[in-house]
């Protein structure tokens, strides 16, 4: 697995578990301080999220950032 296919199944997780957890893209925005518009595009593969966003995510979701890898 290369890394954009590692990247590929974190962006996947973030979307699987946000909707598990009943969080709309906004609730997670404001769980996690970044934009609705940055999430959108991160969920879309249109932005590459770095560590500290994919840590940021985790948290709001009460996850621990190894649960999206």
């Amino acid at each position: 697995m290369d890394i954009s296919d590692q990247l590929q199944y974190v962006i996947s997780q973030i979307k699987k578990i946000r909707t598990q957890k009943g969080f709309s893209q906004m609730t997670l925005s404001l769980q996690s301080n970044l934009s609705q518009s940055f999430l959108a595009s991160v969920e879309s593969g249109k932005k590459m999220p770095s560590l500290l966003t994919i840590i940021k995510i985790a948290n709001a979701l009460n996850i621990s950032p190894k649960e999206l890898f």
